[in-house]
């Protein structure tokens, strides 16, 4: 059996799950705006890919208390490490796909205010 999956839903969406991993999609939403960054998050126990498909994103991290912004090209897989504090910023086309493992929401997940996060 192939499985065809619309990608067109706003935010993120869990698309495909598998016994211990999962596929999801990323469009703009309010959450993934420049306004919205306030905050980053971070998964404890796995790490979490990232590919672009349309449209421009920005990979926001702290790593070791220095800050990063990575523009996210198009044909390049992005791979955050496990422990790595990070945000998405996306334009209005925007369309990333995620893979992940399938337990990362909300037991692996930590998130803290970019304040707090850079006093560090």
């Amino acid at each position: 059996m192939t499985e065809i999956i619309d990608c067109e839903k706003e935010g993120f969406n869990s698309v495909f799950k598998s016994d211990f991993w999962q596929v999801a999609s990323a469009r703009y939403a309010k959450s993934y705006s420049k306004e919205d960054f306030t905050y980053m998050k971070r998964h404890l126990k796995t790490d979490e890919v990232f590919t672009l498909i349309e449209g421009e994103a920005v990979l926001h991290t702290v790593e070791d208390g220095k800050a990063a912004d990575i523009k996210i090209e198009k044909g390049k897989i992005y791979c955050v490490h496990k422990g790595t504090w990070h945000y998405l910023e996306l334009s209005s086309d925007a369309l990333l796909i995620i893979v992940e493992n399938k337990d990362v929401f909300p037991e692996d997940t930590e998130r803290m205010e970019l304040e707090c996060l850079l006093r560090k």
